[in-house]
């Protein structure tokens, strides 16, 4: 499916969703999720041809801790406080 990247990405920041939707693999990582994580997701956006879904707070956090970079640490942090 093609879609205008610049217009989902404007979607999910005008919805407080940082993203990166750049076609640089190499920046991106491959974590396990939780168990059950499907079941939990979020979704944000819904039409006919476009489901956009983010992962739950609980699971984004356990993510961001496997991942272990300084920034996930700190993003968790932050993410944690109430």
């Amino acid at each position: 499916m093609k879609g205008d990247l610049e217009e989902i990405y404007l979607e999910l920041k005008k919805r407080g969703f940082e993203s990166d939707l750049s076609e640089k693999v190499s920046g991106w990582s491959v974590i396990s999720l939780p168990e059950g994580y499907r079941d939990r997701v979020i979704t944000i956006y819904q039409d006919e041809k476009l489901k956009i879904s983010v992962l739950n707070p609980y699971d984004f956090i356990i993510m961001k801790l496997r991942r272990g970079t300084e920034q996930d640490i700190e993003d968790c942090l932050i993410y944690s406080m109430p």
